[in-house]
């Protein structure tokens, strides 16, 4: 598993890259322009395409949607590419692999963007009339996102989360502070009054890379939720649409909706606004979409460490010990060393694209 967990950006997409060449993949790149000293390396969004260009079926592997959980995504596309399955793609079928979304993000160990930016809440069609979504959050804004940070804990506005989890639950906190908010530009979740550079991107490649496909299955890699090493597949589709059903048909009746209101079928991710699946919905082809979610470390620990980079990006010193652990410490929030967690993930991946290509045979 070392060869296909990379230890940072430029190596994964070396490999990446590497992989894709050997398999005579079609290769595109869209480079970023520098948007911050701290990451002084080349940063682009790179696809590669196995199979027919003019392909009415395709499978989409998406890496790197939130930065820092790429190295997840980048290790499963590496170890899809180099499958059977990759040999042996079905007739007019072809996969597209998109490669490092947020490459900022990765290169940085930053869950968003270089302007702070969650891509995955920015697939909005009117940011002006965003101002008074998700009110709730200016309860938690100063708990969430504190100014100061301490080497050892409690820090700022702990005890404000917890009274919070008290008195409304666990579910309601997951929902207010994660969903995304679009006032708070130095806050977590933070949805840009803009289109963030990724997202332009993402649409380039969907508006021009699929015209000829009727049928598109999206698998975007996700870690941080959920138990240790499961990959919970998530729909972003109600119960009872075409969509929800064509992926229980797929996948299994363990595929999970973010707009479930039971709790046996609700999924571990919260129902967030302005996921990327828009890039893709243009009305002219049939669109199934599926997070495919890596849990990691228990929920507290991944809220600590995303608290504390916020800090340390907004006020603290990169280059400081301290800055150096919290970076340590959201690469571990978000992936892990650990064998037999890589083992379940790449295992868990090859499984749900084996079940992903047979799905869109079939349609």
């Amino acid at each position: 598993m070392s060869k296909l967990f990379s230890d940072n950006y430029a190596e994964a997409r070396k490999r990446f890259l590497d992989i894709c060449e050997f398999s005579r993949a079609t290769i595109n790149a869209y480079r970023q322009d520098q948007v911050n000293p701290d990451v002084p390396i080349d940063l682009t969004v790179d696809t590669a395409r196995l199979g027919p260009t003019n392909a009415s079926r395709t499978l989409v592997l998406i890496s790197g949607t939130h930065g820092v959980e790429g190295f997840c995504g980048s290790a499963c596309q590496l170890a899809f590419a180099m499958s059977e399955s990759c040999h042996c793609i079905p007739a007019d079928t072809s996969i597209f692999f998109i490669h490092a979304l947020n490459p900022f993000g990765f290169a940085a160990l930053r869950r968003f963007d270089a302007e702070n930016i969650d891509l995955n809440r920015n697939f909005v069609k009117d940011f002006s009339k965003l101002a008074d979504y998700n009110p709730e959050y200016a309860v938690l804004n100063s708990a969430l996102n504190p100014t100061r940070w301490r080497e050892a804990d409690p820090q700022e506005g702990d005890q404000e989360i917890r009274d919070f989890i008290e008195s409304r639950g666990m579910q309601k906190f997951q929902e207010v502070a994660s969903i995304g908010q679009y006032r708070y530009p130095k806050g977590l979740f933070y949805g840009g009054n803009k289109k963030a550079w990724s997202r332009s991107v993402l649409e380039h490649i969907a508006k021009t890379e699929f015209n000829q496909t009727s049928s598109v299955c999206i698998v975007d890699y996700h870690t941080g939720l959920g138990a240790h090493g499961v990959g919970e597949l998530i729909s972003l589709a109600p119960e009872g649409s075409e969509e929800y059903r064509r992926s229980v048909q797929w996948f299994g009746s363990e595929v999970k909706s973010t707009k479930s209101n039971a709790a046996e079928n609700k999924s571990v991710s919260a129902d967030i606004g302005g996921s990327i699946d828009g890039a893709f919905r243009d009305g002219e082809k049939s669109v199934t979409f599926i997070a495919l979610e890596f849990g990691t470390v228990p929920l507290p620990a991944v809220l600590r460490a995303l608290r504390a980079e916020n800090w340390l990006n907004h006020y603290g010193n990169l280059d400081s010990e301290l800055g150096k652990k919290i970076k340590e410490d959201l690469k571990s929030a978000f992936h892990s060393s650990d064998e037999t967690w890589q083992n379940m993930v790449v295992s868990r991946s090859n499984n749900v694209l084996q079940r992903a290509l047979a799905g869109l045979a079939s349609s």
